[in-house]
C-alpha cells in the first residue's frame, strides 16, 4: 500500500496528511463524532471520523471490532482533556477524510485486549491466528527476536559460527523417542527429525570450526507435559579444546547477559551457587532445585549449577546403561572404575552438568567423550 505509515509514525507527522491501515480495536460512536482506535503492528492510534464527511462517516457506521480498514486524513493533536497517556500515539489522532472497509469480520471467539490467561488454552491454541494479535503475545514475538539478534551478536564477538544443521537424519541415541520420517526412494528405511544436532555439531569440531552454535529445531515423541513440548527451539552451541569450567564460565556469562539486559530481571546470587547431583539430591530431593529466597517474587532468578551426574544407571532388565547418553565423558578420576564391579560403575560421574532456574532446568550439557 503505496505511502502507508504506521500508527506510532503519526507522531513525526503532525499536519500531514497520512494513510494508515490496520485493524480497528474499537468503535466509539458518540453522535457526530465517532472515534475508531486503528490498531497495526507498531501499535494503536486513534481516529476520528466526523459526521460533516458523509461517505466516511457512513462507512464508519458500518464498521465494527477487528474489520480490516484504511484511512486518509490529516493528523493533528487531540484536546488536552482527551489525551491518553497509556498510548505512545495518545497526544494526537487522525481527523478521517476518507475510510475504506477492506474486510469484514466475524465477532471473535474471545476478547483480544486482555492477557488471555483466562482464556482456554484449548481454544486459544484453535485459534491460534487471532491470539496472536492480542498485545502481550506480540511482545512477546518482538522479545523473542530481540533475545536471538543479542544472543547471536554475543557469541559472534566471541568468535563463534552460527551453521544450521540438517533437520532430516539418522536416529541418535537421545533422551526420548524419535519422530519418523518413511522414504520415498529408499523402500521400508525412515528418516529422524532430530532431537538435537548431536551428530552434526561433533563432525563440525572435527571439520575445524572449533566454536559453533546455532538456534536448532528439535523434535521429541513424547507424552504431553508441563514442561515438554513435541516441538522446540534451542541455543545449541558447542566448542573444541576445552575444559567443563570454559562452558560453564561462557553460560553464565551469556544467561547473566540475557536475564539483565534483554529481560530486565534480578538475579539473586551472582557467581551462580554450584551444586552436585548428590548435594543437590541429598538436600532438595531433585536435580534443579528451586533456590529463591521469596518463592512468590517472580521477577527474581535464582540460577543454580548442578554439576558431577552419574554416568550409569541400572536400567529395568538389570543391566547398566548411560544415565543420559553414551557421549559423554566420564570423570577423569573414575575412569578406574570402569573396571570394577556393577556397584562401583554406578558410582561414576559424568562431565555432565545442568543449569536451573527457580526449579526448572534450562541449560544441559556435557564434555564429549572424545
Amino acid at each position: 500500500m503505496k505511502n502507508r505509515i504506521y500508527t506510532k509514525q503519526i507522531i513525526e507527522n503532525e499536519g500531514n496528511e497520512v494513510l494508515l491501515a490496520g485493524w480497528v480495536a474499537s468503535r466509539r460512536d458518540h453522535g457526530k463524532l465517532i472515534f475508531l482506535d486503528i490498531r497495526d503492528k507498531e501499535g494503536i492510534a486513534q481516529a476520528v471520523v466526523s459526521a460533516k464527511n458523509d461517505s466516511a462517516y457512513e462507512a464508519s457506521q458500518k464498521v465494527r471490532g477487528e474489520w480490516v480498514v484504511a484511512i486518509k486524513g490529516k493528523v493533528q493533536k487531540r484536546p488536552e482533556n482527551l489525551r491518553n497517556p497509556e498510548l505512545e500515539t495518545g497526544d494526537y489522532e487522525i481527523a478521517v477524510d476518507a475510510l475504506t472497509i477492506i474486510n469484514e469480520a466475524k465477532t471473535l471467539p474471545f476478547p483480544i485486549d486482555t492477557d488471555g490467561y483466562d482464556i482456554s488454552e484449548d481454544l486459544r491454541l484453535k485459534y491460534r491466528y487471532l491470539d496472536l494479535r492480542r498485545p502481550r503475545l506480540g511482545r512477546m514475538l518482538k522479545l523473542r527476536q530481540e533475545y536471538k539478534t543479542e544472543v547471536s551478536n554475543f557469541l559472534r564477538k566471541r568468535g563463534f559460527t552460527c551453521i544450521d544443521t540438517p533437520i532430516l537424519t539418522k536416529s541418535t541415541p537421545e533422551g526420548a523417542r524419535d519422530f519418523l520420517v518413511p522414504s520415498r526412494m529408499h523402500k521400508g528405511k525412515f528418516y529422524a527429525l532430530p532431537q538435537s544436532p548431536q551428530q552434526y555439531k561433533q563432525l563440525l569440531m572435527v571439520a575445524g570450526v572449533e566454536k559453533y552454535f546455532q538456534f536448532a529445531r528439535a523434535f521429541r515423541d513424547e507424552d504431553m507435559r508441563g514442561d515438554r513440548l513435541l516441538e522446540f527451539e534451542q541455543l545449541d552451541i558447542e566448542m573444541s579444546f576445552i575444559e567443563q569450567e570454559d562452558v560453564l564460565v561462557l553460560t553464565e556469562e551469556l544467561v547473566i547477559f540475557v536475564s539483565e539486559e534483554i529481560f530486565g530481571k534480578k538475579i539473586q546470587e551472582k557467581p551462580f551457587p554450584r551444586l552436585t547431583y548428590m548435594e543437590a539430591q541429598n538436600k532438595y530431593k531433585t536435580d534443579k532445585p528451586d533456590l529463591r529466597a521469596d518463592k512468590k517474587d517472580k521477577n527474581v532468578l535464582a540460577y543454580v549449577w548442578v554439576t558431577d551426574f552419574p554416568m550409569f544407571e541400572k536400567k529395568e532388565d538389570g543391566t547398566i546403561g548411560p544415565a543420559h547418553h553414551p557421549f559423554t565423558a566420564i570423570q577423569d578420576k573414575d575412569v578406574k572404575k570402569l573396571d570394577g564391579s556393577k556397584k562401583e560403575m554406578l558410582n561414576i560421574r559424568a562431565k555432565q552438568y545442568d543449569l536451573a532456574l527457580n526449579g526448572f532446568e534450562i541449560f544441559g550439557g556435557s564434555i564429549r567423550t572424545h
